[in-house]
């Protein structure tokens, strides 16, 4: 299988409007044990990650924007907005921008693809006060 897809626009010729995320050989090889790919916009940014049991992604209060998290391998314990979920393969999350939140693979094994709006963006449009982001600027990664 092909693991870059290319674009085209429609008189036939590359198009460098769209950005691939090519990530479905790294989560599908048994043998990854760790590994994250991204990719950011400018208001939006998509990644998956690979985890093992016991790792976990935080990130806290002011430093996100709203997040879907959805469940491609595994399962995942996620604290978020002050509760807690347990997701597996095919469930996913939405999570408000500014929330605080914990993602725990609970699997040998996990995979998790992501996609969020950026915190500044959310500011922007008056969906979190400004005084929520912690440095004004957004999230840090």
């Amino acid at each position: 299988m092909d693991t870059h897809t290319q674009s085209l626009a429609a008189d036939g010729n590359a198009s460098s409007h769209c950005t691939t995320l090519p990530a479905a050989t790294l989560w599908r090889d048994a043998e990854v044990r760790h590994a994250q790919v991204d990719k950011a916009g400018k208001h939006l940014s998509t990644q998956v990650d690979v985890m093992t049991e016991g790792q976990d992604y935080a990130v806290p209060a002011g430093r996100d924007g709203e997040t879907v998290f959805a469940v491609l391998e595994g399962a995942f314990a996620i604290d978020a907005a002050g509760e807690s979920y347990q997701l597996g393969v095919g469930e996913a999350i939405l999570i408000p921008p500014g929330e605080p939140r914990r993602i725990v693979c609970l699997t040998p094994r996990g995979a998790l693809y992501r996609v969020g709006t950026s915190l500044a963006l959310a500011v922007e449009m008056g969906v979190v006060p400004a005084a929520l982001s912690v440095d004004g600027e957004g999230p840090t990664r």
